[in-house]
């Protein structure tokens, strides 16, 4: 896969890049957002794009929609607290990583996000659903690969809990009232969390 590094710290994109050579990837590094709307104008294609957060001159949340307009899934690096109330906003990445992270969970994020674009899956509970090729909820409101990820683990009645996790289903909980759906995620003190019919919502 080509992947677009997108990170003004050069020790955190050369480290990125041999991370990314070793699974194989080919790796295209810039440092700052004018530089990323250069090299996608340029006609050049990717598969991912990596961005960090605070990018100069263009930041990340501004470059969300030049990118997906070309169908290029967007990871943003956060040294950031993720919240619930970003992970609402009209415009997603299709994924966040919150510093420090794992080597494996960025190279996952970017495997997820590539696949997803071009699955014809759809995940399905009751009269919600998530088609991961669209990263939508019941294909109106955006969602990230925190919350398809949280969404698949219930589906697969998988226990899951953990600080980490809490702003996706903060936020998949707003989404599913915005969309008056009368599903919500609740945690059982057995189970986790999990996806029950709630009454008078």
């Amino acid at each position: 896969m080509n992947i677009l590094i997108a990170e003004q710290d050069r020790d955190f994109s050369s480290a990125f890049s041999i991370l990314l050579g070793m699974e194989q990837h080919t790796v295209t590094t810039v440092y700052d957002g004018t530089q990323v709307i250069t090299r996608v104008e340029s006609g050049q294609t990717f598969d991912a794009a990596v961005l960090d957060e605070a990018l100069p001159r263009i930041c990340a949340e501004k470059l969300l929609k030049p990118l997906s307009e070309r169908n290029i899934p967007v990871i943003i690096l956060t040294s950031g607290k993720l919240t619930a109330s970003r992970l609402t906003k009209p415009l997603l990445a299709n994924a966040y990583l919150t510093l420090p992270f794992l080597p494996a969970e960025f190279i996952g994020a970017i495997d997820r996000v590539v696949k997803n674009k071009t699955s014809s899956e759809t995940l399905r509970f009751e009269d919600v659903y998530i088609k991961l090729s669209e990263y939508k909820l019941c294909g109106s409101l955006p969602v990230t690969d925190g919350e398809i990820e949280l969404f698949a683990a219930m589906l697969r009645h998988e226990r899951v809990n953990g600080g980490r996790i809490v702003p996706y289903v903060s936020a998949l909980n707003a989404k599913l009232e915005q969309l008056d759906r009368s599903i919500r995620i609740k945690y059982l003190i057995d189970e986790g969390y999990r996806m029950v019919r709630t009454q008078n919502e």
